[in-house]
């Protein structure tokens, strides 16, 4: 109780100085884009399609490295997309390709995402929920000594996750444009980045109807062998940097945070409901390579979250990756 005590005043400390660092940042910085280096598309509409893939994989480690890493994945096949923007707002929706690994199992997964860029800076909002229902066991040739790669995957339709997000962030600088590179409504004319800072509240949530560990790594996890539901809420403050290189009508930007955040915990182990508090450190990197014009754009996109959660002497990694290309025109 007392390092949760201590990182609480050490994040609000953080938090703090942050705080008045964004004040003087902002200060600094406000008003309009630099023209030289950042132009703004006429046109107000724009639509777009893509093809997806998104994973969000769940890995139990032991801390003590005594058992073997546990990975379980859903088994999302690609997605198609398509979407649209109205000046500064971001809309669309996807539908399910054939997979490609029938031999995973059948994972139902939902989405949503919002996203927007407003007039100052590049300063925005990201919203987005993802269910998962089912998980194949990506490493059974680890756990189980009797499978080859000729047989199915283990999967588990009993485990469930609940991810929701949202986050506010902030490019300091005259200079660059995040919009261009992911709402094309703007387009980057030089090579310039700035300091970035993002705010997000995440919640993970995660059930399961029998126990997760498989039987071969009991004794290495023993304290989770009856981990049966948890629920984890994470508020962070993560500092960054973004920079676009430009040449010609090509483009690629990437964007990097790096922070801490103050996560509760309250989950169910061996039919007992337990409560804790934690710091935990919060990273996202994202990567956008792409071509524009005045009236077409295409993209290639990287995108990478990750939430750590420990209980007792177990590591939780849960990693979000989305990979993307796509293309469209405005109008």
């Amino acid at each position: 109780m007392k390092r949760v005590f201590l990182g609480i005043i050490l994040l609000s400390t953080y938090l703090g100085l942050s705080g008045q660092g964004i004040i003087n940042l902002f200060n600094k910085y406000k008003g309009q884009q630099d023209t030289a280096y950042v132009k703004v598309y006429p046109q107000t509409y724009s639509l777009k399609t893509h093809i997806s893939l998104r994973n969000f994989t769940l890995k139990l480690t032991d801390i003590e490295d005594k058992g073997s890493t546990i990975a379980y994945r859903p088994n999302n096949p690609l997605r198609l997309g398509f979407g649209g923007s109205y000046k500064d707002i971001r809309f669309g929706f996807s539908v399910k390709l054939p997979s490609f690994f029938p031999d995973r199992g059948n994972t139902r997964s939902w989405g949503m995402f919002i996203n927007t860029q407003t007039n100052i800076f590049s300063w925005g909002l990201d919203f987005y929920l993802i269910r998962n229902k089912g998980y194949y066991l990506d490493n059974p040739e680890v756990h189980l000594p009797l499978w080859d790669d000729s047989m199915d995957y283990p999967f588990r339709s009993d485990i469930r996750t609940l991810n929701i997000g949202v986050a506010t962030h902030i490019v300091f600088s005259k200079k660059f444009s995040l919009k261009a590179a992911t709402i094309q409504s703007e387009k980057q004319l030089k090579s310039a980045g700035g300091i970035a800072l993002d705010l997000a509240l995440k919640y993970s949530g995660l059930k399961n109807d029998s126990t997760i560990i498989p039987y071969s790594q009991h004794d290495y996890y023993s304290d989770i062998v009856d981990f049966q539901k948890g629920g984890f809420f994470t508020i962070a403050i993560s500092p960054g940097y973004a920079y676009t290189y430009v040449y010609k009508n090509y483009y690629a930007t990437a964007l990097a945070y790096f922070g801490l955040g103050i996560q509760t915990q309250t989950f169910i182990n061996d039919d007992d409901r337990k409560w804790n508090m934690q710091l935990r450190p919060k990273l996202k990197f994202m990567q956008i390579i792409g071509y524009t014009n005045n009236d077409y754009f295409a993209n290639i996109s990287f995108i990478y979250e990750n939430n750590l959660v420990r209980i007792n002497s177990t590591r939780f990694n849960s990693s979000y990756i989305n990979v993307s290309i796509g293309g469209g025109f405005r109008f």
